[in-house]
Formats: structure tokens, C-alpha cells, sequence
């Protein structure tokens, strides 16, 4: 079973970090669309509404997601057991 600490990743700026960047950068870079062009929240939530509707792209972010959470301090999906002790 996968144990991830939860509450420590939760408060990691890096963490955020990740996962903002796992969602926005797959999403620019296949619509070939810059960050400077979404000067709307209509264009963000037209980029949204693509991303559902596009089963590479899903698992893509999906995929970058999965990425962000995993630890690169341990050597298996689950954090090491000096990150689960922590609070």
C-alpha cells in the first residue's frame, strides 16, 4: 500500500509548485498557446474544457500529477519512514 504523508506535502510550497506546473505546461505546450495569451478567464476555461475532451492530453496531466507526487527521496511510490514521521 502506497503511504504518502499527506499533511507535510500539503504545507510544501514545492509541492504546489509541481502540481500547478504538471497541469498548466502539458496543456500550453500542446496547444501550442504561451502563458501571456490567457488574458481571460474565458480562454482559461476554453483551455480546461479541451483538456477533458482530449484523452492524450488527460493522460498526460494525469501522468505529470502522478509524477509530482511521487518522492524522489524514496525508492519505491511511498515516502520514506522519516517523511511519514513527520507532522
Amino acid at each position: 500500500m502506497i503511504q504518502i504523508n499527506w499533511k507535510v506535502r500539503i504545507k510544501s510550497k514545492t509541492f504546489w509548485v509541481q502540481i500547478f506546473g504538471a497541469f498548466l505546461f502539458p496543456i500550453l505546450l500542446y496547444n501550442n498557446i504561451e502563458a501571456s495569451s490567457l488574458t481571460t478567464w474565458h480562454s482559461v476555461g476554453s483551455l480546461l474544457l479541451g483538456l477533458l475532451s482530449n484523452p492524450f492530453l488527460l493522460f498526460t496531466v494525469g501522468w505529470n500529477v502522478i509524477c509530482a507526487i511521487i518522492s524522489p527521496t524514496s525508492s519505491g511510490l511511498s515516502d520514506t519512514p522519516e517523511e511519514l514521521a513527520k507532522k
